[in-house]
This record gives C-alpha cells, structure tokens and sequence, in this order.
C-alpha cells in the first residue's frame, strides 16, 4: 500500500460490505497496520476478533518484533500459547527467530532464555538455523556463557555460526578464544570466508594475537580473498592497531585497490605514531585518486594540523568543513575543539563546542583538556 491512509480507505470499504467480521479479512488488515506501524489499529483488530489463529498471531508478532519492540513480542506470544494454538513446527522456528530478532540489549536476556527453555521443551528441533539466531541474540545482549553453552550443544555448526563466535570474542577483547574457535572450524572441515577472515584479524589484537594475527595473514595469500578491499582493509588495520608501521605501510602500497576505510587507517596508524608529513600525503593521495574523504579522514588529518605551529592550514581545512556541512559532526566538531585549544585558541575552541547540537563524553573531554592546558588552567 502507498500508505496508510490508502490502508484505511480499504478498511472502511470491507467493512461496508460486512466483511469485517470474517477472519480471513481481518488477518489481512492485521497484517497491513502491522506493515505500516500502526499499532493501535493492529491492536483493536486484534481485540476485536472472536477468533483468532496461527496467521493472526504470526502477523502480529512479527510486526512487534521487526519495530525491535521485545516486551511486547513476548507478551503476545504468551498469550498465544494461553489460547492453545499450536504452530507446525516449520512455522513455530520462523516465529522464534523472528521474536529473537527483535532482542538487541541486555534487557532482554530474560525473554531469550525463557523462550529458550519454551524450545527447548516443544518438538522444534534446534537446527543450526535457530541455533544461530540464539547465539546472535545472546551475543547482543552480552551473555557470552549462554552464547557459549548453545553453541557447544549444536551437534553440527556452519561457517556464519563461527563467524558469530569469533566475533562476539572479538569485540569482548577475547583474542584467544576467538583464535580457538578459527582453527576449530579447520578441524571440523570448515574453511573460512571473507567474513571469517575479517572478524579474526579484528581480533588479533595485542601481544598475545599479534603472531596469530601474521599467521592467518600468511594465510590469506593462498585463497582468494587475498586482493579484496575488506580483507586487505582488516589485514591493514590489525597492523596499524598493533603498531606495527611498516608493515601497515607495505600492505598499503600492496593493495591492487583502496578505499576511504583504507587511507583512514593508514593515516591513523601514522598520526599514531607521529609520523603526520606521511599522514598529509595520504591525505593528498586520497584527492588524487579521487577518493571521497570521510569525517573520519578529517578528524584524522586536523590531529596532523594541531601539531603544526602554523593555524592557518588548519583554519582553512575548518572552512572547508563549513563548506561540506562537516563542521556540526560530533567526531570532526571535536577535533576542531582539540585544534583550536592546541593552538591556545580558548575562545574558538569554546565556541566550535557551545555551537554543536550534540555534545557526547569525548567532546566535553576534549574541551576539559584544552582547560587543563597550564596557559589556560586558572580559568
């Protein structure tokens, strides 16, 4: 429909020809003020159903669960199994998934693991399909254990449910793990993928992964996956973090093809390093070849320019920024900030922070530390 309104012209037209009682219609205008968001509406009709079956419940359900709007999910398959509906099983594991889809935070691990348990004591059989979308939803919410104990239960696993575990190690910092969980899929005759390759060198961070990392860079040049952009980017990245410099460098001049992610990262691993002459020909590079810079190649290059004893590039860069409609960005804004109080600049650093529309943690931190500077400590 082109919107709701349309919706409702339709609504108002079964119901003069007194079909609005009859469930078949009703599942379908269910279903439509489910699609466009309308609740309310979804909820009356629901109400005023005197039967309602495995459709209307399906339609329902997942309308809340795609709005990310758990509670509610939840409360309605409750009441669900209370009117003793029962699903096919096929239909009952794409109903699970769907209500899983919809638990993004913390809050939400209880409904996981009491529909968990609901699973786990019907017919559905947990397959890797479902398995997947219970170690994703308890990846969102953090529970590592719950991630951990479901996945070991699986009797057979695939390459995206590895991929979730060394990524859900991966950004809880867990370089080991997600290193056993790599060469676990080897044992079990698995081969990686692009995506595996990029979630394990993201997790090569640190002493402890920093070999590993190298190994399954190493790796990397025996498959396909060695000239593409986000494999290369990752690759390029895990050096840069660890920082390691000339390796960074050399798989920067290596790649048959870069993007902004790759300057990005290049110039970071120099401005990191001090190397900021390097960092501004990256950034001279990235117009050359025509490559669009991001507000994270700004924020980079204004770092370079805030060690500079001259503002002037600088102040020009900010122009350019006014010009791109950059400078109301929380990252380049607070850049700006950190410039300008580098170059004992209060009162523009004061104004660039009172004129942002969103202030986070960093950019009052980046203002506290341009007080904190001894020309400027006593105010």
């Amino acid at each position: 429909l082109a919107s709701l309104s349309d919706g409702r012209l339709i609504h108002n037209a079964i119901s003069l020809c007194g079909l609005d009682h009859q469930i078949f219609f009703q599942n379908l205008l269910l279903q439509m003020y489910g699609s466009c968001r309308a609740f309310d509406d979804a909820r009356d009709i629901l109400n005023t159903m005197a039967h309602r079956n495995l459709f209307t419940w399906s339609f329902i359900i997942r309308a809340y669960a795609e709005e990310a709007r758990t509670d509610e999910a939840f409360s309605l398959f409750e009441r669900m199994k209370t009117e003793g509906i029962v699903a096919p099983l096929i239909t009952n594991k794409f109903l699970f998934i769907s209500i899983l889809s919809s638990c993004e935070c913390v809050s939400c691990l209880f409904h996981c693991k009491r529909l968990h348990v609901n699973v786990l004591n019907s017919d559905v059989d947990v397959d890797v399909v479902l398995g997947a979308a219970f170690v994703n939803v308890y990846r969102r919410c953090g529970s590592i254990i719950n991630a951990e104990r479901t996945f070991f239960s699986l009797c057979n696993k695939d390459v995206f449910l590895y991929n979730l575990m060394i990524t859900l190690h991966g950004e809880k910092g867990h370089s080991i793990s997600a290193t056993q969980h790599y060469k676990r899929m080897y044992l079990e005759g698995l081969l990686p993928d692009k995506v595996t390759f990029i979630t394990i060198l993201c997790a090569s961070v640190g002493e402890t992964a920093e070999m590993e990392g190298e190994r399954i860079h190493s790796s990397i040049l025996s498959t396909q996956f060695k000239e593409d952009v986000n494999v290369c980017n990752s690759i390029l990245s895990m050096y840069s973090t660890n920082g390691k410099v000339r390796d960074a460098k050399k798989i920067f001049k290596s790649m048959a093809k870069v993007d902004a992610i790759s300057c990005n990262t290049m110039m970071t691993c120099y401005v990191q390093n001090m190397y900021f002459d390097e960092a501004f020909i990256i950034f001279e590079q990235m117009w050359n070849r025509q490559i669009k810079p991001t507000k994270v190649t700004y924020a980079t290059i204004l770092q370079c320019h805030s060690r500079q004893k001259d503002i002037t590039q600088g102040r020009r860069l900010h122009s350019c920024l006014f010009y791109l409609g950059f400078h109301q960005d929380c990252v380049v804004s607070t850049s700006l900030i950190s410039f300008y109080g580098k170059h004992g600049n209060l009162e523009e650093a004061m104004r660039m922070h009172d004129g942002m529309d969103e202030r986070n943690v960093v950019s009052w931190n980046s203002l506290l530390g341009v007080f904190s500077q001894d020309m400027f400590v006593e105010r």
